[in-house]
């Protein structure tokens, strides 16, 4: 960053000269670039940003992240519940194993510095009030559901459709149990939407991530960590506690204005916060917002998704035969969840509810929910001598849907939507799970990781 000497009188302003791509003008500001969010789509672009301006043998540039929590990663939030015991309660797995391109990213840029386990559901099992499903379930269904959108596809060509209509396809007298319980679990515990006529089929099969998975031994916040050290290596400025209110454009910069008073400029600015939040326009991006901004967010709809976390003391489940990554899916009478077995080097069952389900249980009593959960694993009959002797820690319930800078634990696209990618006008971006594109993974970490990097790229111009 090259300081114009003697510009002004005052010696508490300069004006600065961008060298970094961004622009090439001279101009008031107090950064080259100001990024909204510090989730992965954030962190992704201050460094995405850095990496450009040094291939082009540029000064680095000024980077400021804004972030409204008083930590880093945004959905990406480790818990720990003693030295060395560690869960998630965000994102927790790269979809896809090996080939998930922010586990990728993040391998190659870290080598050595984190380690992951590469998991996949084994024998998955399926609990109904119609009986009980053995692995088969989801890998019959699947291939049943994928021929009928390949069908959808065939009279339609480059339509999207629901899954609900999907399941209307079948003839009446074709109709299994099966059938129907798959569009349960699909609908409201994978996809998390309130019902199956919001669930994209598009979104669904074109999934690029949807067997096996990565987890990182710690936690994600290790990623986190990595990415946050080398971003302040490289001058970037992190502001936690930074509420932005809205983000305005001039010709020659962006002003970002925070709730408590404070103002800052840059040539550019990028907002990576959560879709709810835009489309509630708790972040106002000035007058001018485009209609493809305006169509992107009403395109995505909440996920509702929660977890209830119950930390195990170590060898109980391996005691009796589960091993990481394990699933018991509970349709039984409209419970609508799932159990997992997950461990990144560590025990406990995790409860992941979708819908409505997921919005209630984050205003339950924590002791009701701990109690209500126990008594669901009993029921279960895969679990024995299972209670509170067993536990090394209190309940832990996420609160993504309820917390105001999220409104939602992720976002799904509807039917009849694509994921086009990142948005960007003038001086102002935007990027985030909800602005991915399907083969980045979509509404995953991998995705809003992804549209931050391309987001950058798109509004950066070398000199």
């Amino acid at each position: 960053m090259k300081i114009i000497k003697g510009a002004f009188s005052n010696p508490f302003k300069y004006l600065y000269k961008i060298r970094i791509g961004f622009c090439y003008k001279r101009l008031m500001s107090n950064y080259d670039l100001i990024i909204v969010g510090a989730g992965a789509a954030g962190l992704g672009a201050a460094l995405e940003a850095s990496d450009l301006a040094q291939t082009d043998g540029k000064p680095r540039p000024k980077i400021l992240v804004l972030e409204a929590l008083n930590r880093l990663g945004g959905r990406m939030k480790t818990e720990s519940f003693g030295p060395g015991y560690t869960f998630d309660l965000g994102g927790s797995w790269l979809h896809g194993g090996l080939i998930n391109v922010f586990h990728k990213w993040a391998s190659d840029r870290y080598a050595g510095k984190y380690n992951y386990n590469v998991d996949k559901v084994e024998n998955p099992i399926v609990l109904t009030d119609h009986g009980t499903y053995d692995g088969s379930f989801t890998a019959e269904q699947s291939t049943r559901f994928e021929e009928l959108w390949n069908d959808h596809q065939c009279e339609y060509p480059g339509t999207d459709t629901s899954f609900l209509e999907l399941y209307n396809r079948i003839p009446l007298d074709q109709r299994t149990q099966k059938d129907a319980d798959y569009i349960r679990a699909v609908a409201k515990l994978w996809m998390a939407a309130m019902a199956p006529q919001n669930v994209s089929a598009r979104e669904y099969f074109e999934d690029p991530y949807a067997t096996g998975g990565v987890m990182i031994k710690g936690g994600m916040q290790m990623l986190v960590k990595l990415m946050a050290d080398e971003a302040r290596h490289r001058d970037v400025t992190f502001l936690n506690g930074a509420v932005a209110k809205s983000v305005d454009q001039a010709q020659d910069g962006v002003t970002v204005n925070l709730e408590d008073g404070r103002v800052f400029t840059a040539a550019k600015a990028i907002v990576t916060v959560a879709s709810e939040v835009l489309k509630k326009k708790a972040v106002t991006l000035g007058v001018n917002v485009p209609a493809e901004l305006e169509n992107a967010l009403e395109g995505t709809q909440p996920a509702h998704y929660a977890k209830v976390i119950l930390p195990l003391e170590p060898g109980y489940l391996d005691s009796l035969g589960y091993h990481s990554d394990c699933r018991i899916t509970d349709l039984r009478k409209g419970q609508d969840k799932t159990i997992l077995i997950r461990s990144n080097g560590n025990q406990a069952l995790i409860k992941m509810i979708g819908g409505q389900d997921a919005l209630d249980v984050e205003h339950m009593i924590i002791r009701d929910v701990e109690t209500k959960f126990i008594e669901e694993i009993q029921s279960t009959g895969y679990f024995k001598h299972f209670g509170k002797h067993v536990m090394v820690g209190p309940v832990q319930i996420t609160d993504w849907n309820s917390h105001p800078f999220f409104g939602q634990a992720y976002s799904v696209k509807k039917p009849g939507y694509n994921r086009d990618g990142v948005i960007s006008f003038g001086r102002i971006g935007v990027a985030g799970e909800a602005f991915s594109l399907a083969q980045d993974g979509g509404a995953q970490i991998s995705g809003a990781h992804q549209s931050g990097v391309r987001l950058i790229r798109k509004m950066y111009t070398p000199n």
